[in-house]
């Protein structure tokens, strides 16, 4: 189970509820012609809190100020 996104999303609460402005990036890694990975990292003022470190194949296609 993946856990990455609950953990990101929980921490993202924690900061904005103390004032603490954050980003949350998903990304994605395709592999060749079969499925592809996700993950969800967080960052806050260019402190690394959750995710990292995020695999070197993962391109972020989103994210969330």
């Amino acid at each position: 189970t993946a856990v990455c996104l609950p953990q990101a999303v929980a921490a993202r609460s924690m900061l904005k509820w103390r004032g603490v402005s954050s980003v949350l990036h998903f990304g994605a890694a395709s592999f060749g012609q079969g499925p592809f990975d996700s993950h969800a990292w967080l960052d806050a003022a260019g402190v690394k809190v959750t995710g990292y470190p995020e695999a070197e194949d993962f391109t972020a296609i989103g994210c969330f100020v």
